[in-house]
């Protein structure tokens, strides 16, 4: 049975002002499209919307399909919100639920949810008994935004970081892509990790709040001109264009 439509919520979280105000500069810039406006016009996408940033100001960025949505309240525990927020989205007639986390500076190829429709027949044969399965897409690349307003690119091999793996379950299942920690995620269900494709973009700049971790992924060399190439085929995104724009979204040009 193929995977349901309304099978994918997607939870953006958001904390920390200066890091919302730094990461969605990243995430907002229009040479930078590839937040989940650029996903699948048949993904539910929803995101919880923090007083100080406001509906308005996310939905310049957000998904432009009916099935977006936007929920308003005050901070609180992002695990208990991402419970009860994935939880409220699931669709109890779905042969399965791919759950999958993205941080405001982060961002997955265009056909990132196409691939998980894609390998859910083959996956579904090695989930565990409690039917969750993870498929971890370990083709990436980190722009890393440098003090002096330098974009430096680093194509990687990873295991397990969190913008490329989703996590698949029942959807009666009580559990969440978030009670995973995702560095440690093969320890506790099956999962298959595929590096074929360029699949997802971590940034990093000053405000992460968590290092990111280069000396436990692979680095792969690429020509300049091909690390362009891909960035626009699969992420949309014009590389000579961000790195110009850069300094005046960090408000320092």
């Amino acid at each position: 049975m193929p995977i349901s439509p309304n099978a994918v919520p997607l939870f953006m979280r958001l904390t920390g002002s200066m890091r919302v105000a730094y990461g969605l500069n990243m995430s907002a810039c229009p040479v930078w499209p590839c937040k989940p406006t650029r996903i699948s016009p048949c993904m539910s996408s929803l995101a919880r919307i923090f007083p100080n940033l406001g509906a308005g100001g996310w939905r310049r960025f957000s998904p432009k399909s009916p099935k977006s949505g936007h929920i308003g309240g005050p901070p609180d525990d992002h695990r208990a919100i991402c419970r009860d927020v994935l939880l409220g989205a699931r669709d109890p007639h779905a042969a399965a639920v791919a759950e999958f986390r993205l941080d405001d500076d982060d961002a997955i190829a265009v056909d990132y949810v196409a691939q998980l429709r894609r390998n859910w027949p083959k996956l579904a044969r090695l989930a565990g008994p409690n039917g969750r399965v993870a498929l971890d897409h370990g083709r990436g690349m980190v722009l890393q935004a440098r003090p002096d307003d330098q974009i430096l690119v680093h194509p990687l091999l990873t295991l397990c970081w969190s913008a490329g793996l989703s996590l698949f379950m029942r959807p009666d299942d009580t559990g969440i892509i978030m009670d995973f920690p995702h560095h440690r995620i093969w320890q506790r269900v099956p999962f298959v990790n595929l590096t074929e494709s360029v699949m997802f973009i971590r940034g990093d700049h000053a405000t992460n709040d968590s290092r990111t971790p280069f000396d436990a992924a692979t680095p792969v060399p690429l020509p300049e001109a091909e690390i362009a190439e891909i960035l626009m085929r699969r992420f949309g995104i014009d590389l000579a264009a961000f790195r110009n724009a850069w300094p005046l979204r960090a408000g320092r040009g």
